[in-house]
């Protein structure tokens, strides 16, 4: 197991991690709540023999790191019958009582759910120990099952009590986004062939075709693979990354060969990309391997990624490709103190990497999806930090032309819409300024920094509405007295509901309310046989989270109450379906929704609104 959020790692404890667990296990002021206040006695060469017989199935240790230091150790036991018993220790004074083990614990139970298969989890704690309870009964939901009163003697023979704790999967509050890092399986190839692929295509600079994947494909077939640094990432379940070593080597003048690590491709699915999914791959890659005995890498890569996690020029140790050559992209790393010392020469690596020809590469494709180019574009429009386009679907881009698409803005601009529609995705919103600029007919962009909106204005755009937020992060406390069951709509009622959303100006477009009611769920509000409101709501998130995405009355019954029977019944409907969080957006001018919002706990988050700007249109 190696789980990473931010700076905190949880590990498989390796032989080297042996003189530490010493260290703690040793330590009486460490050791003294679990009953060893002089220390265990033990040494770094018993505990080594004893890690040799972890098992993912049956048991292991695991190492906590924070900034790439230990600073504990965790556990599991499987029990049978889908139980694991765990255990932690935060054994550097400094770091308690900081959030540290509950983050890491969060991170721990979430992935034995998740990723090993347990139902259930077991632990106990000393009665002493009140931070641990407040910790687990109020942080993360464990249930007191017992209060064992001097159940047993500590080392010294003062009698202690405990208390056992129990938590079930289905009790269980998923934590935010953490990385899991595995060995690939069998069953992973083709979703990491095909992540390699949309990573790798190349979308804006004619190449058609990517062998990156095919290279993956055949390498695990290589004589120069290594299995043990076969490696994917996962987030909430899904495969984020993928990084795969081969052996090389350095032949120097006397035709002497000196081994080294290649790895590559690194693949980061475009959806995960710039949020540390590759670097959680290559620290965690770099370890094992320095426990298998490898002393160091060269790669060829992107000169601005690769030297943040320590990689140079090979050329400082005199080493260049087997060709002679040389540049800022030819990179060595150290996995061992003086590891280059003495090595000279150029590199080779596995003749698989050169042998992919492009009638090979096509015929490989074929196994895969025909490429959607705005599907690759939408994922890669994830990654930027102003974006217009996190809540469209590829459908919904079928008429647009794109104006760019590359590294600096993705521009898109849709005519068919009405008014006509300008997306983007870019880290500089002043490329979307000049771009604009140069649009003379009406349009409405969505989404504009609230930084740039004096920008547009002087290109006479104006304000057209502004959303904000609204959150509910305890969902199931909300209580509704004799909520009534709501009423969904059919096929056959979605005309009626776009001609409300017309009527208020929200103007969803009948295609797209009867595909929220195929894939999702509308409810429906009527005063007698009428129907005069309704309500789009969805469960996301891994069902956690409940989407309240529109609320709409016919102006001739608004007044009347429909609006809070139907809030009503999409919370009733997001608790009875499991979500335990709230969300919906509101436009910060609709002063009644907000009141009703904030009378259902709803908070709102007005620090990152969404504005809308058109021009050419009335408003």
């Amino acid at each position: 197991m190696n789980l990473t959020k931010n700076n905190l790692t949880i590990r498989n404890a390796m032989a080297g991690d042996a003189p530490q667990l010493c260290a703690w296990w040793n330590d009486g002021k460490t050791m003294a709540h679990a009953g060893f206040p002089n220390g265990i006695g033990t040494t770094a060469e018993k505990i080594q023999a004893s890690l040799a017989t972890d098992a993912d199935d049956t048991h292991r240790r695991h190492v906590i790191e924070l900034d790439g230091n230990p600073i504990g150790e965790m556990n599991y036991r499987n029990m049978g019958n889908a139980i694991a018993e765990i255990g932690i220790k935060i054994c550097v004074e400094t770091q308690r009582e900081k959030g540290v083990g509950t983050t890491s614990l969060s991170m721990f139970i979430d992935a034995l759910f998740m990723y090993y298969g347990f139902d259930k989890i077991i632990l106990d704690t000393n009665v002493k120990n009140t931070r641990a309870q407040h910790v687990y009964e109020n942080k993360l939901g464990f249930a007191k099952v017992r209060v064992n009163e001097n159940a047993w003697r500590d080392q010294v023979g003062q009698m202690q009590s405990s208390i056992d704790y129990e938590l079930y999967k289905k009790d269980w509050r998923k934590p935010e986004g953490y990385i899991h890092i595995r060995n690939e399986r069998t069953a992973d190839h083709f979703a990491v062939e095909s992540i390699t692929r949309d990573a790798f295509w190349q979308y804006d600079n004619l190449k058609e075709i990517c062998d990156e994947h095919l290279l993956v494909h055949r390498l695990r077939n290589a004589d120069s693979f290594i299995p043990e640094l076969n490696l994917v990432a996962e987030v909430n379940g899904q495969i984020a990354g993928h990084i795969i070593y081969t052996v090389s080597k350095v032949i120097d003048e006397s035709c002497t060969p000196h081994e080294v690590l290649t790895f590559g491709p690194l693949t980061v699915a475009p959806a995960y990309q710039r949020k540390g999914v590759g670097t959680a791959l290559m620290r965690h890659s770099f370890k094992i391997a320095k426990e298998l005995g490898y002393s160091r890498i060269i790669i060829y890569g992107h000169p601005r990624y690769y030297p943040r996690v320590g990689f140079v020029e090979a050329s400082q140790y005199g080493i260049t490709t087997n060709t002679g050559d040389n540049g800022d992209w030819f990179m060595a790393y150290s996995l061992q103190e003086n590891a280059f010392d003495g090595v000279t020469g150029q590199h080779h690596v596995d003749p698989i990497y050169a042998d992919l020809a492009d009638e090979d590469v096509l015929e490989f494709d074929k196994k895969f999806p025909p490429r959607n180019s705005l599907s690759i574009l939408l994922e890669r429009a994830k990654i930027y930090k102003y974006s217009s386009l996190t809540y469209i679907d590829a459908s919904d881009l079928q008429n647009s032309k794109v104006l760019h698409n590359n590294d600096n803005l993705i521009l898109l601009h849709d005519e068919s819409k009405s008014p006509a529609m300008l997306y983007f995705a870019t880290n500089d919103f002043n490329l979307v300024v000049a771009e604009v600029a140069k649009i003379e007919k009406s349009f409405k962009i969505g989404f504009v920094p609230r930084e740039f909106v004096p920008a547009l204005e002087n290109l006479n755009l104006t304000k057209w509405c502004e959303y904000a937020d609204f959150f509910n992060n305890d969902l199931p406390k909300i209580s509704i007295a004799n909520p009534a069951q709501p009423e969904f709509a059919t096929p056959e009622e979605c005309p009626i509901v776009a001609e409300i959303s017309k009527q208020v100006n929200h103007n969803e477009p009948i295609e797209e309310l009867q595909k929220w009611q195929t894939e999702n769920k509308i409810i429906l509000q009527r005063e007698g046989t009428n129907i005069v409101g309704f309500c789009c709501v969805a469960i996301y998130n891994e069902g956690t989270t409940l989407w309240v995405q529109e609320i709409a009355i016919a102006p001739a019954y608004q007044g009347k109450g429909h609006g809070t029977i139907l809030l009503e019944q999409a919370i009733n409907y997001g608790i009875q379906n499991g979500a335990v969080k709230g969300f919906l957006h509101v436009d910060v001018h609709n002063k009644k929704a907000i009141s009703l919002y904030k009378k259902y706990g709803f908070v709102g988050e007005y620090s990152n609104t969404e504005i809308q700007m058109v021009r050419g249109l009335q408003v």
